[in-house]
């Protein structure tokens, strides 16, 4: 049982041991990373820092240096991000300001980079000012907060009428652009207008070419000619006519000259058929 006990001990001022050790270490680390920082080293200090949050993902102070060398470096968007974090996680009023106002910067500095494209930085702006109002009330420094929230509303003035201008110049050119396609339809509405009338012209000179023609005298012999092919058809025709005529009358004959002797026959037939039925007589003698 004592075994026991002085084994849980041994185990537990080992973890300890290693806590501390692992503690004493991020701790190195992280001032290796403030005299780089101080040094101007950036780099470096940011190297450091991001080795000493491996151990210490969630200390605060840590994640403000870190964003505090992202700042440095003009890597905004990824200061933005440690800033934000450090500020959330803080429960020291005087760090969670400094996270705020330097989250305000951050959000300032990538403004001024993106001026050409005064909707997003405008958002930037905006979100400047509300960090500086929080920080302003986490207790920093009103002069200082006062300072950047007065040069922020310039900086926001000049995009707002920057907006503005470029709005105008934007429906300009659509203005401009359906001008365009305005004349362009128009031209091709007359172009086409143009067509339709040059081909109504030429439809109207080969009319009047056809009329002439028409009205030209014909040659004589052309004439001549169509004559005797006329005539010589209605020749063919009542010929056709008359032969059709005589074949129907011969037909007829020979249909009348079959029923004759049809008929004849059956006359004949029955002559014998008569004299075969008549009755016997006996022959009186005259003796």
């Amino acid at each position: 049982m004592k075994m026991f006990k002085l084994n849980i001990l041994v185990l537990a001022l080992f973890f300890s041991f290693s806590q501390f050790a692992q503690a004493s270490n991020t701790r190195a680390i992280a001032k290796q990373a403030d005299e780089f920082y101080n040094s101007k080293q950036y780099e470096k200090a940011l190297e450091f820092y991001s080795k000493a949050l491996e151990s210490a993902p969630n200390n605060e102070q840590l994640l403000h240096n870190q964003a505090n060398a992202f700042y440095k470096l003009g890597k905004f968007p990824q200061a933005i991000e440690g800033y934000m974090k450090s500020s959330t996680q803080n429960k020291n009023n005087e760090l969670c300001a400094k996270s705020k106002f330097n989250l305000g910067s951050a959000h300032l500095k990538k403004a001024l980079l993106n001026k050409e494209n005064p909707q997003e930085a405008l958002e930037d702006v905006n979100n400047a000012l509300a960090s500086w109002n929080s920080a302003q009330q986490l207790g920093a420094s009103e002069n200082k907060v006062g300072a950047a929230i007065e040069l922020t509303r310039e900086l926001q003035k000049q995009l707002i009428k920057q907006q503005q201008q470029q709005q105008q110049e934007q429906n300009k050119q659509q203005d401009k652009d359906d001008s365009e396609e305005d004349k362009e339809e128009k031209k091709q509405d007359e172009n086409k207008d143009q067509n339709s009338s040059e081909k109504n012209k030429q439809d109207q000179q080969k009319g009047d070419e056809d009329q002439d023609k028409e009205s030209e005298p014909k040659d004589e012999s052309q004439e001549k000619s169509q004559d005797d092919q006329q005539n010589e058809e209605e020749s063919q025709q009542d010929s056709q006519q008359q032969q059709s005529q005589d074949e129907t009358e011969k037909q007829q004959e020979q249909a009348q000259k079959r029923a004759a002797d049809i008929i004849e026959k059956e006359k004949d037939n029955k002559e014998k058929r008569a004299k075969l039925r008549l009755p016997y007589r006996s022959v009186e003698k005259d003796w």
